[in-house]
């Protein structure tokens, strides 16, 4: 079974001219792709593909940030193809105004032997939407994609993920954590599709929700389909609150209660982060995360 990938907006169009390709070599250092708005714009399109030559590895951060307060829409598409037995790690860092509408796709597509880790982090946008769409093409490839996402006020973040094996042995996991507090609301949308064939698959996915108010809301649906008979595949979703227990056994300890509260918040969301290999990133988002919790860790 195939299926088409998302549709992406028209304004696709608009920007097919500022298409860049990258193709690294295995000396190529870690590229970062910066996105700000445009003061005065209410709308901000972009476009970018990225192949990974064979044997090659690339570390690539996309970054979004606004400029102004002011109410703006982004849509942004990152087109990837990765070679066979080559590699490429995939940050996304979303930290938009508070106003700013931020809705971004990626197309994946994984030739033979080939690892992809991909991460993204949320933290800004009024309504802010990822859209990631990865295909197997080639036998024995992995993905993992994994993101954590903090939202307080009114933010709402949406994340659709579909993953589609059409060839064997191949090895895909995917976790996303969200943080709600206040009247936000996070949506996680995953599917993992197994075709004829595409036997020896691997494939595993898990959805988290910490709501920290009554009025936060989590909304998560799971998705397998799978016509193969030789596979291991699995998902699930949960939520709920900060556990009262590990709360008190921390305050006992002397422990304040508001960083008690911040050190589990933190280790939930750190479980999702230590899946970044680079050390640098992996850092910068423990911190990008604590100033969201309004703390310091020492």
């Amino acid at each position: 079974m195939r299926v088409s990938p998302p549709r992406c907006s028209s304004s696709l169009a608009e920007v097919a001219q500022r298409m860049r390709v990258w193709r690294p070599r295995a000396d190529e250092e870690g590229l970062h792709r910066l996105r700000r708005d445009v003061l005065d714009a209410h709308r901000v399109p972009a476009r970018s593909v990225v192949l990974v030559e064979e044997r090659a590895s690339l570390d690539l951060l996309e970054s979004y940030g606004s400029l102004g307060g002011g109410e703006f829409q982004r849509n942004a598409v990152t087109e990837v193809e990765v070679g066979d037995k080559a590699s490429l790690n995939h940050i996304k860092l979303q930290r938009e105004g508070k106003a700013a509408f931020h809705l971004v796709t990626w197309l994946v597509k994984l030739d033979a032997d080939t690892n992809y880790k991909a991460f993204h982090f949320s933290t800004g946008g009024a309504l802010s939407r990822s859209q990631i769409y990865a295909v197997f093409a080639g036998e024995g490839s992995s993905l993992d994609v994994s993101g954590a996402l903090l939202m307080r006020g009114r933010q709402h973040c949406d994340t659709t993920l579909l993953v589609e094996h059409r060839v064997p042995r191949c090895t895909s996991r995917e976790l996303f954590k969200a943080v709600l507090d206040n009247e936000a609301r996070g949506v996680f949308q995953g599917k993992i599709i197994v075709s004829p064939g595409a036997q020896k698959t691997d494939g595993k996915q898990m959805a988290q929700g910490l709501l920290l108010s009554e009025t936060a809301e989590f909304d998560s649906k799971p998705e397998l389909e799978i016509f193969a008979d030789d596979v291991v595949c699995g998902h699930g979703s949960t939520s709920g609150q900060i556990d009262e227990d590990l709360l008190f056994y921390l305050e006992a300890r002397g422990i304040p209660e508001r960083e008690a509260r911040a050190l589990l918040i933190q280790a939930f969301v750190g479980e999702a982060v230590e899946r970044i290999e680079h050390e640098g990133l992996r850092e910068a988002l423990h911190k990008a995360s604590a100033e969201w919790l309004g703390v310091t860790f020492d």
